[in-house]
């Protein structure tokens, strides 16, 4: 039997398991089901949205005017741009409009409108955008060949449904190979049945690639479904999809190497949790706050969330490479854990 046949074999009994085990529904549906949760609340407010709060810098007074006409939108004039940024806390978005800028988009000259949105306020941001720009396109009697220079408050220039796939597809593939992962390895090891395999005829290798590629395979799964909600908000696909391969791979490595040190489901439950503690609160905490941001660049689940924003300005290549080579390391300590565990047996 040949080494990829002996794979295929042990990620079918892993997925028999996994049937079985209806701990890995919540892990791989909970966050699907919340994300989708989120698109409905989301959906919902729209359909009966609150008043858009705008703030505007206009020379020309054009699109000023056109946007006052609105009842739905309350606009707060500014003579500068720094006063619209001041002001973004009490508003949902600021523009910056600059001087003939409806006569560039009837001319078709593909001006550029600079927003800053506030990402505190996710829901109204879209609103106010959705409602912007049938205003701009009424204003210029055409379809305006606008180009919007858009930012977030924390300067993460992130859309805000995509900041929300962002972070459940974060959480989701931490939940399953760093937390799911253990615990299944740890109920095997309590069963005795990661020793038959030691003592199989399969490599250890072998062994370690199935995890790898059955909770990483999970992973995607699950990460194709919540792109697939919120495909029209995602900026990059293909770059997201990248990201989330090499975050599943990297993190079913790491996650097979803690779970290798568990001698229980119980205990693998502990580990897990420690190791996913450690990896998800500096990242949460970097949500929140715009300093000590270098200290995070040590956390390989900080790669993956910069990565999977997909915005233009990132080492995207960097934050690849790193979440790959991560990866080969964790794969290489769990396979001499697994060599370790064999010479014990013995």
């Amino acid at each position: 039997m040949s080494a990829w046949h002996r794979i295929v074999a042990l990620l079918r009994k892993d997925t028999a398991l996994a049937v079985r085990d209806w701990e890995l529904a919540i892990f791989v549906f909970g966050p699907v089901l919340a994300l989708a949760a989120i698109a409905m609340v989301m959906n919902m407010l729209e359909a009966d949205p609150p008043q858009s709060r705008i703030a505007v810098v206009d020379p020309d007074a054009l699109v000023v005017g056109a946007l006052e006409a609105d009842p739905l939108i309350e606009i707060t004039q500014a003579q500068a741009w720094e006063d619209a940024e001041a002001a973004i806390d009490e508003v949902h978005i600021a523009i910056d409009v600059p001087p003939g800028f409806i006569a560039a988009a009837r001319q078709g000259q593909s001006p550029t409108l600079q927003v800053l949105q506030n990402s505190e306020r996710i829901v109204h941001v879209e609103t106010a955008m959705q409602r912007l720009k049938p205003t701009l396109a009424a204003l210029s009697g055409v379809k305006p060949p606008i180009r919007y220079a858009t930012r977030g408050t924390d300067s993460a220039s992130l859309a805000p449904r995509a900041r929300v796939l962002q972070t459940c597809l974060l959480i989701q593939i931490l939940m399953i190979c760093v937390l799911l992962l253990p615990m299944s390895v740890g109920e095997e090891k309590e069963s005795g049945c990661l020793e038959a395999l030691v003592l199989s005829p399969a490599h250890m290798r072998e062994i370690i690639a199935a995890k790898v590629l059955f909770s990483g395979g999970v992973s995607l799964a699950a990460s194709a479904i919540m792109i697939a909600i919120f495909a029209e908000h995602v900026v990059n696909v293909p770059l997201v999809a990248a990201f989330v391969t090499a975050g599943a791979l990297c993190f079913s490595a790491i996650g097979v190497a803690v779970a290798l040190s568990a001698r229980s489901r119980k205990h693998g439950n502990l580990l897990g949790s420690m190791t996913l503690l450690v990896l998800l609160l500096p990242t949460s905490i970097a949500e929140f706050s715009s300093e000590s941001v270098d200290w995070l660049m040590a956390f390989p689940s900080h790669w993956l969330a910069q990565g999977l924003r997909a915005t233009p300005g990132r080492p995207h290549g960097l934050y690849l490479g790193l979440l790959v080579l991560t990866a080969l390391a964790a794969a290489l300590l769990a396979l001499r854990a697994l060599r370790r565990h064999e010479g014990a047996r013995e």
